[in-house]
């Protein structure tokens, strides 16, 4: 039995049976790499929900617990977006609107709308998952269980 070197040209040739086989072990390590790199990812990253509710980062949308994407306006997204970043911390309504309307002149309002949005979005949980300190600011609480 001869061994001998493949040549490139020979492993690329879509007819070969060589290249189904090449072709074959490349998906294989492709999908375990993705694999195990989801894997690590949510070891990594967990992906916190607030009544069921999480914030995709790659999509930048939320994603409701059904998996349906949920609408909300650029200006309550960026302030659920910065609180979930705060999670089961105190932010302070000056923070809030200093981070989310950075050259604008606006009320306290606006942020006011923002969290009446977020609220009705996170449905029956709203008061225990956004929580209100008067005068002092907001604090977006994490779900028990993580994903």
């Amino acid at each position: 039995m001869q061994i001998r070197k493949l040549q490139l040209s020979e492993l690329l040739q879509s007819d070969s049976p060589k290249h189904q086989l090449v072709s074959r072990a490349r998906k294989t390590v492709t999908a375990r790499f993705e694999w195990n790199f989801g894997d690590y990812m949510a070891y990594r990253y967990p992906r916190f929900t607030y009544a069921g509710i999480y914030y995709c980062e790659e999509r930048q949308v939320l994603i409701g617990a059904d998996g349906t994407t949920l609408n909300l306006r650029k200006q309550s997204l960026d302030v659920f977006k910065l609180l979930d970043q705060n999670r089961d911390r105190l932010v302070s309504q000056a923070r809030i609107m200093e981070e989310i309307w950075k050259n604008s002149a606006v009320t306290n309002d606006s942020l006011v709308q923002c969290i009446s949005e977020i609220r009705k979005l996170l449905g029956q949980n709203a008061n225990n998952t956004l929580k209100t300190y008067s005068r002092r600011g907001y604090m977006l609480c994490a779900d028990k269980t993580t994903t």
